[in-house]
């Protein structure tokens, strides 16, 4: 049986819409695009359309600074079963003003709704994940977890939950796409879409965006697989090394030794940055005010941290700071005229 002939009983077009937020990150909706694209060159027919929108029909800036163009404005989406808000650098400081009419609107339509990077934010500000399982870029899962006690947040790859479905960033989007496909189309049809992608194998949802340990440190002791694991669950209260040798019944020495050979450096110097990393993390991806971003950080005072902070990075936690964007405030100007159909 041929593939055209085998896909002939599911001919009917699933409609995605994709909304560009300002700031978006364009591997993660050129990824999740892709896959629908290879479903129809696949298949021999359309078995997917899609359309691009944003708040107000205008173009919308990548990441990276780059203006895409849409179609339509978020007003003018009707007719579509799926609609991917699409996140990335910024997106957690968008207002919800605007988009929850709307995006209401089509959850009241019976649209399934969902958000790939950081896109989550949005949908959670709307009230339209409470009591849904959701993740988001790895990055903001802390922040993410604080500020929505209602949603049950994951740091897995993807998440769907009934009419909602998240993903984090890069390529996650891929696994994503490719499940709300399987749950349609079966899996022999995503097991060819991530063939002409190049994916060794079709990850699910239950794996984790952070890389394994090990393969992160690229360092096969498992003392330092356990030595590490302490230090990174022990960033806001930190505990001194003698304390971590102890719990790994080894000498200090022989801990110091561990991560001379491996890292070039000391424990100490290595768990500081750590504590640092987790700093400039917090410090890009939330509103948190410095001293409590310090606190989150095992410092006791905030101009103990800056110093630290500064000698790490050679600039200033304030400094470091970067202001938001006017690219991320909501506009309220009107949507353009569409100019174009399903493609």
């Amino acid at each position: 049986m041929n593939t055209q002939s085998q896909y002939a009983d599911l001919n009917a077009a699933e409609r995605f819409g994709f909304l560009l937020l300002p700031g978006f990150s364009m591997i993660t909706f050129s990824a999740a695009l892709e896959v629908l694209q290879i479903a129809n060159q696949i298949c021999g027919s359309g078995l997917y359309d899609w359309q691009v929108f944003s708040i107000n029909g205008e173009a919308v800036m990548t990441d990276t600074n780059i203006a895409i163009p849409v179609e339509y404005a978020l007003r003018q989406c009707e007719k579509i079963d799926k609609l991917v808000i699409c996140g990335g650098a910024g997106v957690h400081r968008i207002s919800p003003q605007g988009y929850a009419p709307e995006l209401h609107r089509l959850d009241r339509n019976n649209i399934q709704i969902g958000a790939t990077s950081t896109a989550a934010f949005l949908l959670a500000r709307c009230g339209l994940l409470d009591g849904y399982r959701a993740t988001i870029q790895w990055e903001y899962l802390d922040s993410f977890r604080g500020e929505f006690t209602n949603i049950a947040v994951s740091d897995r790859l993807f998440e769907i939950d009934r009419n909602r479905f998240s993903s984090g960033g890069g390529t996650a989007s891929i696994d994503m796409m490719l499940a709300l496909i399987s749950d349609v189309r079966g899996k022999n049809l995503t097991a060819r879409i991530a063939d002409m992608l190049s994916c060794r194998r079709v990850r699910g949802s239950d794996e984790s965006q952070s890389m394994p340990l090990w393969e992160r440190l690229g360092a096969p002791d498992p003392l330092l697989h356990k030595a590490v694991q302490l230090m990174e669950n022990h960033i806001e209260d930190p505990i001194c090394i003698r304390e971590i040798s102890l719990r790994l019944e080894i000498t200090q020495r022989h801990l110091e030794r561990l991560f001379k050979r491996h890292f070039n450096k000391s424990p100490h110097r290595y768990y500081m940055g750590l504590r640092i990393e987790k700093a400039r993390q917090l410090l890009r991806t939330t509103d948190s005010a410095l001293f409590d971003i310090a606190v989150a950080s095992g410092f006791k005072t905030a101009p103990h941290f800056s110093n630290y902070y500064t000698a790490h990075f050679n600039i200033s936690p304030k400094n470091d700071r970067k202001p938001v964007s006017k690219a991320y405030r909501f506009s309220h100007s009107s949507g353009n005229t569409p100019s174009s159909n399903w493609h």
